[in-house]
């Protein structure tokens, strides 16, 4: 069945389910690079952070947005001219080892999710695209989580084709919301 969601609706979805964090370099050479003036260091990085995605949403659940949802973003976004960055793109652009002009983005998702795994990355290899994982690492134990409703995390194993993919893990910390 062939789904088709407005523009206006897609990025108001995507602005209430993803932490938009713009990292506006514009004008600012990364260390080390040349002048400020030097069109070639000019760049915008868009870095957004999804948590839990998967094929139907639970509307109670904010953390959750659809596959369908993080296609049509990630359409949208190429189609307004952003290159997505690999994870070591955006760390060298950071380090100053990376000169960049233009539009870019960035994936991220947080806590650890086991739909990153099954849903996520086939979606993502599709497009070309790596992203960081910030996992909560104490998630990773057979404990019990704390929240009445919570979905599975990824394992040790499933974590690893995240890195053989191009992933990168990032420090979400140990106990998560409950520091």
């Amino acid at each position: 069945m062939k789904r088709s969601i407005g523009r206006a609706r897609i990025f108001t979805r995507f602005f209430s389910l993803w932490v938009l964090i713009l990292v506006f370099l514009h004008g600012q050479a990364p260390a080390g690079a040349a002048s400020s003036t030097d069109t070639r260091h000019q760049a915008a990085v868009v870095v957004l952070t999804a948590h839990d995605v998967v094929p139907v949403a639970d509307p109670q659940n904010s953390a959750q947005m659809t596959l369908f949802e993080l296609d049509a973003n990630i359409l949208a976004l190429k189609e307004a001219g952003y290159r997505f960055l690999t994870p070591q793109e955006f760390h060298d652009f950071l380090d100053g080892k990376l000169q960049l002009s233009g539009k870019y983005a960035l994936l991220t998702f947080d806590d650890g999710y086991r739909s990153t795994a099954s849903f996520v990355l086939p979606m993502l290899k599709r497009h070309k695209i790596s992203a960081i994982l910030f996992p909560v690492a104490k998630w990773y134990t057979p404990a019990p989580r704390p929240e009445p409703l919570s979905n599975p995390h990824l394992t040790a194993q499933e974590t690893a084709e995240l890195l053989q993919n191009g992933w990168i893990l990032g420090g979400h910390s140990y106990d998560g919301h409950w520091v």
